[in-house]
């Protein structure tokens, strides 16, 4: 079915928004053009989907129909996918992906999918899923050649790369940092580190604490904050931080209103991933002016060409002592009151994504 370049696309997307990632959210608020329907995988969704024409159903996480609770639950979540997916392009729309990380981190921490055949239907679900792809977006060029590698037939599919955007005015940013610290309880005169987001184990917080408690100087601080994987990491990395008076502990789900807290009582953010695939946690920082010290990794040299090397530091050798040693030094110079992230804003890319949208339907 084709439609004149003015007509709204109707959009199925999956999710629409969701409070653990303001990402979808703010896409679609700025998509002049469109109209968003959120995708729920039950039954009465693919009821619904049998009666209404959507021309592009876009899926950000595959994964996403693994994060439930219960076996049947998640046999539904897959069936109405795989089923949604299928109708939306017999009646003539696309299935679009935006591969914010190429091999989903949660994955392999899902006991769901370790064997047998749970295993068998993660991975027929996601090749036959990826097989029924349009396009694919990309959040950073190096995504192409591993998506490639994992799934050859993905070559002849359409791809685009819409970076990262910021989170400015996406998170309420109103507190100063002198209030900040006085909520959080953190020394005015500190110099405070922090590691922000959902704690997992491919996030390396455990590299983080041993690194850090090999740095003596007393005025340093490491704030960590996030919602720990399970209660059985959370104590791990309370152990591993015992007789450091210096590390502070905040394990919880992060509410929007209270990232600027955090945020704005630290002096920079670190990111000891061993492995990342994309900048959402640096985007985040940036957007509240704040420097960030991260692994040398692809990823995070293409930030740091639109940044520059003031606010992003690159950490040669990996996370070690003396490398974050040299990035708390690098937190002291001079610097602009906040970075230019013009090339990252909202709009622009919304507006990509919207064209890339038109043009695979077409």
């Amino acid at each position: 079915m084709s439609f004149s370049p003015g007509q709204p696309l109707s959009i199925l997307a999956w999710p629409a928004t969701t409070p653990a990632n303001r990402y979808c959210h703010a896409l679609y608020a700025n998509m002049d053009g469109a109209q968003v329907e959120d995708f729920k995988p039950g039954w009465r969704m693919l009821w619904k989907v049998l009666r209404k024409r959507y021309d592009i159903f876009h899926i950000h996480w595959l994964e996403r129909a693994f994060w439930r609770v219960g076996s049947l639950t998640i046999i539904r979540a897959v069936v109405v996918t795989l089923a949604t997916a299928a109708l939306v392009k017999i009646r003539g729309g696309a299935v679009v992906w935006t591969a914010h990380d190429p091999t989903p981190h949660q994955m392999g921490s899902n006991a769901f999918v370790r064997a047998g055949f749970s295993a068998w239907l993660w991975k027929t679900y996601s090749a036959l899923l990826t097989r029924m792809l349009d396009g694919v977006i990309l959040l950073t060029g190096i995504h192409r050649d591993l998506l490639i590698a994992d799934r050859s037939y993905l070559r002849t599919r359409p791809m685009t790369v819409t970076p990262h955007p910021h989170f400015k005015g996406v998170y309420a940013n109103a507190i100063s940092r002198e209030e900040a610290r006085e909520r959080l309880a953190l020394p005015a005169d500190a110099t405070v580190l922090l590691l922000l987001g959902a704690i997992r184990p491919y996030k390396n917080a455990e590299g983080l604490i041993e690194t850090f408690r090999d740095l003596p100087d007393p005025g340093l601080r490491l704030m960590i904050a996030g919602k720990p994987e399970s209660e059985g990491y959370a104590a791990e990395l309370r152990a591993l931080a015992a007789d450091d008076n210096r590390i502070d502990f905040h394990f919880g789900f992060v509410a929007d209103d209270d990232l600027q807290a955090y945020l704005n009582a630290s002096d920079a953010v670190v990111i000891p991933f061993r492995n990342a695939t994309n900048s959402g946690s640096v985007a985040l920082a940036l957007s509240f002016a704040r420097p960030v010290v991260v692994p040398d990794m692809p990823v995070f040299r293409e930030v740091q060409e639109v940044v520059g090397d003031l606010w992003i530091r690159l950490m040669p050798n990996g996370l070690n002592p003396a490398e974050l040693r040299a990035g708390v030094d690098w937190i002291g110079k001079e610097r602009p009151a906040a970075p230019d992230l013009d090339k990252l804003d909202w709009p622009n890319i919304a507006a990509k994504t919207l064209a890339f949208f038109r043009a695979v339907h077409a």
